[in-house]
């Protein structure tokens, strides 16, 4: 009202900063630099993942995987059948859950006692739970 003058253009939608993104920045986390990396050679994009000991790493690998034969050697050699495997903290039988792998699934409770009432992730979710939203009932 009062002012003749036009309003200046609107910048379009990418150069805007949205405001929850200025007020979070402080707590943005940005993915180290090749040369600050414990494990340069991994590159998921997940930071928790990439640095998980090698032998965590290459279970929660076959278990992404599906590959039963490295999941079992892994268990046999020692790896702790609960560990938390990526930033979300789901186990390795949360992980088969939500892909619906049955054979893996069997295999972790079965042969090697996974406990499905066991830890929760970050969602507040069991492997159980994870189970029934694919379907599954034990």
């Amino acid at each position: 009202f009062g002012s003749s003058s036009p309003k200046p253009p609107r910048p379009p939608p990418s150069f805007r900063k949205s405001p929850w993104a200025e007020m979070l920045a402080p707590w943005a986390f940005e993915y180290p630099a090749e040369e600050d990396r414990k494990n340069p050679e991994r590159f998921s994009n997940d930071y928790y993942r990439d640095t998980l000991p090698q032998d965590l790493w290459e279970f929660e690998n076959a278990v992404v995987d599906g590959d039963v034969f490295t999941v079992r050697k892994c268990l046999e050699a020692g790896v702790n059948i609960n560990a938390a495997l990526d930033n979300n903290h789901m186990t390795a039988l949360m992980i088969a859950c939500t892909m619906g792998n049955w054979d893996l699934i069997q295999i972790l409770v079965e042969d090697f006692d996974a406990d499905l009432d066991g830890p929760l992730s970050r969602a507040g979710l069991r492997a159980i739970d994870y189970a029934g939203y694919q379907g599954y009932r034990f």
